[in-house]
């Protein structure tokens, strides 16, 4: 796992394990194999998915796949959740036009808003001078994200992180980012499964 942020997660835990008088070979062992499905989660070489979906979390993992990635162009595709706090949307928007190379804005969770009237509250945010594209159907974004990535870029998927479903005006539907990643890059490690 990468990034400042989870180092200071490792190092507490690390803490209360020796408080709690945990062998040092165990803690060590447990540090180096974690891996959380969905913070930071590095699906293929060069793409990354993870939960963020508010500014602090947005800065803090594209921070940490900038440093990571220190040579390469940064791709974010994001949305921003519908019925949910608006003022944070342009806030993403200002963060990820400040951080990556090139944007990717489309839906997540919408719920029962529009995702077109959700895009265009985090376009407040967006440095219109910034390579960004709008694609509202997350699938068709992500789909185009994976096609049209370089051998000298990074994909960074956001705000869905873990989840397995979409919710939208029709409720919640399965939807899984792996799944499409999959199908595109040429990977069986995920198949569809309907209705999980």
């Amino acid at each position: 796992m990468i990034g400042e942020y989870n180092a200071y997660n490792a190092s507490l835990a690390c803490a209360v394990a020796v408080l709690l008088n945990v062998p040092h070979d165990i803690i060590r062992e447990g540090i180096l194999k974690t891996q959380v499905k969905g913070r930071v989660e590095k699906f293929a070489e060069n793409v990354y998915i993870d939960y963020a979906h508010t500014p602090k979390a947005t800065e803090a993992v594209l921070t940490a796949v900038k440093e990571a990635e220190e040579n390469k162009k940064i791709t974010v595709l994001f949305g921003c959740g519908g019925e949910r706090d608006k003022t944070k949307r342009a806030q993403i928007g200002k963060i990820a036009s400040r951080l990556a190379d090139k944007l990717v804005i489309t839906s997540d969770n919408s719920r029962g808003e529009e995702p077109i009237n959700i895009i265009k509250d985090i376009l407040l945010g967006v440095d219109r001078q910034k390579l960004h594209m709008i694609i509202p159907k997350r699938r068709d974004a992500i789909i185009y994200a994976a096609r049209t990535l370089k051998e000298n870029e990074v994909l960074l998927l956001l705000g869905k992180g873990h989840e397995t479903y979409q919710i939208d005006k029709k409720g919640k539907h399965f939807f899984d980012e792996r799944v499409i990643l999959s199908e595109v890059l040429g990977n069986d490690k995920y198949k569809a499964e309907e209705g999980k």
